[in-house]
């Protein structure tokens, strides 16, 4: 029987979704606070990762590499989303992360790379500060999966990923604000030593 075409179908759909990924959350959080597999090991280039009915979230230590055509090879984080399909785990995005600073801003360089499709820039804005453009980066990465996730994800799964998704862009938050931040056209720095170049700066010249 095909309920598609029942009235209220789109509505109880859309409630079970929110259902599910509220009771997801929960459960999530819990078994995170109990030690679960949510961090894993560093010293084997993962940073984190969460796996749940055929959704799969993880992200990798900072490390050089190539970040995208804007940044080239430089230190970065990959963001990866996976879903099971047919028994088979297809890879949704592979987000390439990078921090940067230019003309005195924080910013953020985003795009994806994945074997099906062309490289895409997801996201890149500098602001005057790394929350502000935290912020932004976020709403924008989390539009792109979800709308990837709706095209490809059965209902349940891309109800689980934005269960997900809230630990995994908490876990990526305290990942970037310990990365290195990249001058283009110039060096690596730490946060720390940016921070005190900024200070030196507006107060000494």
């Amino acid at each position: 029987m095909d309920l598609t075409n029942v009235r209220g179908y789109p509505h109880m759909m859309n409630w079970l979704r929110t259902m599910v990924a509220s009771l997801l959350t929960v459960a999530l959080v819990i078994s995170s606070a109990f030690g679960n597999q949510a961090l894993a090991s560093p010293s084997a280039g993962l940073y984190w990762k969460m796996e749940a009915l055929g959704v799969k979230v993880y992200m990798t230590n900072v490390h050089p590499g190539y970040a995208g055509p804007k940044v080239g090879e430089v230190p970065h984080t990959n963001f990866h989303v996976d879903y099971k399909n047919g028994g088979v785990y297809i890879k949704l995005v592979n987000l390439h992360i990078t921090r940067y600073s230019a003309n005195g801003q924080q910013c953020l360089y985003v795009w994806d790379k994945v074997p099906t499709r062309p490289g895409h820039e997801v996201y890149d804005n500098c602001k005057g500060d790394f929350n502000s453009v935290w912020a932004e980066a976020r709403q924008e990465m989390e539009s792109y999966i979800n709308d990837l996730a709706e095209l490809n994800l059965t209902s349940l799964q891309a109800a689980i990923l934005v269960g997900i998704l809230i630990l995994a862009f908490a876990a990526l938050l305290s990942l970037l604000t310990t990365a290195p931040i990249v001058i283009l056209g110039g060096t690596v720095v730490a946060p720390i030593t940016s921070l005190l170049q900024e200070l030196r700066s507006t107060f000494l010249e």
